[in-house]
């Protein structure tokens, strides 16, 4: 089964050929000494509006695809920051410790 989105990106060299070859192997089957010589798919005509829906769709795939990556790469930045929070307090309670420490 070939869908509508890959007919329309693939190579139809490569249809021809897949259909060729599936065709030949149910002629072995069902006549044998038979051999498909060619085969040639033209590409289908698609109607306007549903190219158009087609776009559209692909367009609102895309913006998703970059909110949700521009949403990781906002969280890996918070993450990062709050890391860096930490090992800033830690580093103080350790300077304020060794402070401490010399006082006493």
């Amino acid at each position: 089964r070939i869908e509508v989105v890959n007919i329309l990106s693939s190579s139809s060299d490569q249809i021809d050929e897949n259909l060729k070859t599936a065709l030949q192997e149910d002629l072995t089957k069902m006549a044998p000494g038979l051999f498909v010589q060619a085969v040639r798919v033209t590409k289908p005509k698609i109607p306007e509006s549903i190219r158009q829906n087609y776009e559209q769709m692909e367009a609102e795939k895309t913006k998703l695809l970059v909110a949700t990556q521009h949403q990781r790469v906002v969280e890996k930045e918070a993450e990062t920051e709050r890391k860096k929070a930490v090992i800033e307090a830690e580093k103080a309670a350790q300077v304020a410790a060794i402070h401490y420490e010399q006082h006493i």
